[in-house]
């Protein structure tokens, strides 16, 4: 007994050895970036390099991550040739966000640029993605004083903004639903200034090809009318407003030429801070907000782009139509906001 107990003991402990050191040959990555210029692709990863760091990342000093960069034809390639310079085995397991750069985008299809991606059987499609105006080397090299990863800072920023309107958020998720014809797509936009990531607005996507951008007052916009964002902040002749949003419903309707869309956005709004003898003027925010939406709703039409998914919605409310019959004719049907604030 004494013998088979020891041999158990012996095994046990190998086997975690054998774990612990596999782990520690492994680069395991955090964010990826693709910047495709002239038929040839580069690729930066931000990785964790399991050999250098602290058993504990809390007791991390600094950042526990390094930035690198391989080039080739395609992203599967670049990221062969990362593994061949790394010279361990590396992990996408733990990947927490995608960025791929504007001129990427503007170079080709998106659906061809995250193909690899969406394929990988270890990757998550629901990992952020997001377009950076620069390449994203740039945005994966800035520093976090609070994280030990650095991207999980602009991960919580998304996350955050989300929720204020600032920005929106989509996943690799998102690409592969608007490459099956759901809906387009429209991605948050992140540039970097004095190594400092800022949301800028969204990039606007048909048929995977980028055909527009929102302003970042436009992406707020479009976040309400898609019942995303749940408070936003107005400031106006010395007051700051916040509003409160309790929904976003929208009636489709027919008429004899087509489909007509009423959004109807509800909320509460209040006063967060003033200036003396300012006081809240409801109807100021009401008509801001409605002209925000409609602001938005014009850019969609000048651009094609139905990101709201409203062409689907309609198809689904119509059974006697198509998404593809409503999605030709989308842009020129009418489209209404009323702003109804407590």
């Amino acid at each position: 007994m004494k013998r088979i107990a020891f041999l158990l003991t012996m095994t046990l402990l190998l086997s975690g050895c054998t774990t612990q050191t596999a782990f520690r040959e492994q680069v395991v990555v955090t964010a990826i970036g693709i910047h495709q210029q002239d038929s040839l692709t580069t690729v930066s990863v931000q990785a964790v390099d399991t050999l250098k760091t602290a058993a504990n990342l809390s007791e991390q000093e600094g950042s526990a991550t390094a930035v690198y960069t391989a080039q080739s034809e395609s992203v599967s390639a670049a990221l062969h040739a990362f593994l061949q310079e790394a010279g361990r085995e590396a992990t996408i397991l733990q990947n927490q966000l995608v960025a791929v750069s504007e001129a990427t985008c503007r170079s080709g299809s998106l659906f061809d640029s995250v193909d690899y991606l969406t394929r990988h059987r270890a990757g998550q499609l629901r990992v952020p993605i997001v377009v950076v105006t620069e390449p994203p080397a740039k945005l994966l090299e800035c520093q976090s004083g609070n994280d030990a990863i650095p991207i999980q800072s602009l991960v919580s920023m998304l996350k955050e903004g989300a929720v204020w309107g600032v920005n929106i958020r989509r996943t690799l998720l998102d690409v592969m639903l608007s490459a099956s014809g759901m809906q387009d797509m429209a991605l948050p936009m992140i540039t970097v200034e004095d190594n400092v990531p800022t949301p800028n607005g969204a990039a606007l996507f048909r048929d995977g090809s980028l055909v527009g951008e929102l302003n970042t007052a436009q992406t707020m916009a479009m976040a309400i009318l898609g019942d995303e964002a749940k408070r936003v902040l107005y400031t106006q002749n010395g007051v700051t407003y916040e509003v409160v949003l309790r929904g976003t419903a929208v009636d489709i309707a027919r008429e004899k030429d087509g489909f007509t869309y009423r959004f109807v956005i509800k909320g509460r709004v209040a006063m967060v801070e003033k200036e003396r003898d300012s006081r809240l003027e409801k109807e100021r925010v009401q008509a801001w907000l409605t002209q925000q939406c409609i602001d938005t709703l014009q850019v969609l039409d000048a651009t094609d782009c139905d990101p709201l998914g409203l062409s689907r919605r309609t198809a689904c409310a119509f059974r006697d139509t198509t998404q593809k019959t409503v999605r030709s004719q989308l842009a020129g049907y009418d489209k209404t906001v009323l702003v109804e604030l407590d």
